[in-house]
């Protein structure tokens, strides 16, 4: 089986990567034998990769929207797809609190240290992650490769290796492996790690993690208006190696021949307003008036601002490989990815519950 992952193709078992001494060679250090003086085209287009990166970084929606912008121009980044979906979970997670779920159970201020959260950490990732797909588009076009710029647009040491490689082989599945593990890395020691510090807050995202299933990615598939639910529940939050588990599972399950077209097809369809209504409108509704479904309001109506801390270094690639080396080797089966009976059986519950509120 070639490594591209092929659409045709049953995933029932691991997905084998590279042998244990490529892993470990790819991940040796590298020192930029590129000089640390801009050339003034270099500048200008660094500053205008910075300024695109700032304008998509608004917020939520419009992170989500440049990552299914670039996939339509870019499939063999898959990547970029995953990122969008995942993206729009993460709307979904913001709108939450403000929704039926769980604004009557969150006091206010908790409500807004998790916002914050959210969008610190899908903020970050797509300043790290943006730059790069541009510079890729870049190297597509021209078909010349400046990997200095890289390291000038304070992108991690660790991708440059996994970008070369991609250029010889064409390998997605290596490369978003190694991107699924440069943004967790990225998050875990920029953000994470001194978020789970904060006790109430880590009380609560683990009691909603276990009572409401706070952290599951879904990925919407079929025809509408029926559409299935597919995806997985991030167990363990707080431990970066189980997240990079997570994240390789959901690549196999998105792009999965029975997931991915149908996937893709809602994505372009229903653009994302972060309410739940996007995917499932018997279920859940951006008014807050209904009482026959359960509120799930738009990110504009309920987060007009966000506000983000400033980002500490981004550099978190010691040369160590003992730590990611077994990422490397294989993406795992995803197991079974069905989630649309055991949500329903969720909502409906809540939407009862509700209902006698009323």
């Amino acid at each position: 089986m070639s490594r591209k992952m092929a659409r045709g193709t049953v995933i029932n078992g691991s997905l084998p990567l590279l042998p244990v001494q490529e892993a470990e060679a790819i991940l040796q250090p590298w020192e930029d034998d590129q000089p640390i003086l801009f050339f003034s085209d270099e500048r200008e287009r660094l500053q205008h990769m910075k300024g695109q990166t700032t304008n998509g970084n608004r917020d939520n929606l419009t992170r989500t929207s440049r990552y299914l912008n670039f996939y339509r121009k870019h499939p063999e980044i898959h990547w970029a797809f995953l990122a969008h979906m995942v993206s729009r979970n993460a709307g979904y997670y913001m709108t939450d609190l403000r929704g039926s779920l769980l604004s009557n159970v969150l006091p206010k201020g908790v409500q807004e240290n998790f916002f914050s959260f959210l969008e610190t950490c899908n903020a970050a990732i797509f300043e790290d992650a943006y730059p790069q797909l541009m510079l890729y588009e870049e190297w597509k076009e021209k078909g010349s490769f400046n990997w200095g710029l890289l390291s000038k647009l304070q992108v991690s040491s660790f991708m440059k290796p996994f970008w070369q490689a991609f250029f010889k082989s064409g390998d997605s599945n290596l490369l978003t492996t190694a991107l699924i593990i440069n943004e967790q890395m990225l998050i875990e020691n920029r953000i994470v790690s001194q978020w789970m510090e904060q006790k109430e807050l880590t009380r609560w995202l683990f009691t909603l993690q276990d009572s409401l299933g706070f952290t599951s990615i879904l990925f919407p598939y079929g025809e509408a208006p029926s559409l299935s639910l597919a995806g997985d529940t991030i167990y363990g939050f707080d431990d970066v190696h189980a997240r990079i588990v997570a994240g390789k599972k959901l690549y196999r399950i998105l792009f999965h021949p029975h997931i991915h077209q149908s996937s893709l097809r809602f994505a372009l369809k229903r653009r994302h307003t972060a309410s739940r209504q996007d995917y499932w409108p018997r279920v859940y509704s951006n008014d807050p008036t209904s009482i026959r479904t359960l509120y799930s309001p738009r990110l504009v109506d309920v987060w007009p601002d966000a506000t983000r801390l400033p980002y500490p270094s981004r550099e978190w690639y010691k040369g160590d490989p003992s730590e990611i080396k077994e990422h490397l080797l294989s993406i795992p089966p995803p197991g079974s990815f069905t989630l649309t009976k055991r949500l329903k059986r969720t909502v409906s519950g809540l939407i009862k519950s509700a209902s006698k509120k009323h």
